[in-house]
């Protein structure tokens, strides 16, 4: 058994030198080791914390961004709060942000909602779309501060996004942003607006809320509205109703 146990280490910690050098042309078949210890570590909570740790030390070397990928991807399986901090310093990498950020939003770790907002003030473009977009999929009350004042932003893109996750929040906090939103909507911004009132205002039903969620629906019934939005809406009044 000790000698089973011995061959195992040895082709695991082979399997981490290989991942130091992984890139472009590398061969996958070396890291197997690694992905067979994460399965058997998904009912092994000592061994999960160890090669976190193992994958966070090598994510923060500056690894290539195959091995980047390949370390955030087994972070989904077994990354926790330990992992926040790691993966919020590359929410900014011009190549790992993306996947970073992508791996945040799956780790069961309240600190991750923390660490999103935190890093939006560093990030623009596409990068901060992604992350205000993973605000809303967090569903952390303090989120709707940040998002409501996201949606009044001047760029365009940042307001739509971020009504858009205030949609996909649906909670109680959200529809209270949303009669302040819905109240004097910017015309280039009617359409994303009234869309993501018509989420919200589902999210508040399937939680129980129906006299919110009518309250949203009616004011998007009113004129000046697109009428995609005002038809929904009146759907939405029906379905409730009956």
């Amino acid at each position: 058994m000790k000698a089973e146990s011995s061959s195992v280490n040895g082709a695991l910690d082979e399997a981490f030198s290989q991942l130091a050098r992984y890139a472009t042309g590398s061969s996958r078949g070396g890291l197997v080791p690694i992905d067979e210890a994460v399965g058997h570590a998904l009912d092994d909570a000592p061994l999960r914390a160890t090669l976190e740790q193992r994958l966070l030390s090598q994510l923060s070397g500056a690894p290539s961004v195959e091995a980047g990928y390949y370390i955030c991807d087994k972070l989904r399986f077994i990354g926790s709060s330990a992992a926040v901090p790691v993966l919020a310093r590359l929410l900014t990498d011009p190549a790992l942000g993306d996947i970073a950020r992508r791996t945040l939003e799956v780790l069961p770790a309240v600190e991750v909602s923390g660490a999103l907002r935190r890093a939006l003030p560093k990030l623009d473009g596409s990068s901060r779309i992604g992350v205000i977009h993973a605000l809303g999929r967090q569903a952390d009350p303090e989120n709707v501060p940040v998002l409501a004042r996201l949606s009044k932003d001047t760029d365009v893109a940042v307001a739509a996004a971020a009504a858009g996750a205030l949609g996909t929040l649906g909670s109680l906090r959200a529809a209270e942003a949303f009669r302040r939103l819905l109240d004097q909507p910017r015309p280039e911004l009617r359409l994303a607006i009234g869309q993501a009132a018509l989420d919200c205002a589902a999210g508040l039903l399937k939680t129980g809320h129906p006299s919110d969620a009518k309250a949203i629906y009616r004011t998007l019934t009113e004129s000046g509205w697109p009428e995609v939005v005002v038809r929904a809406a009146r759907q939405g009044l029906e379905s409730v109703s009956s």
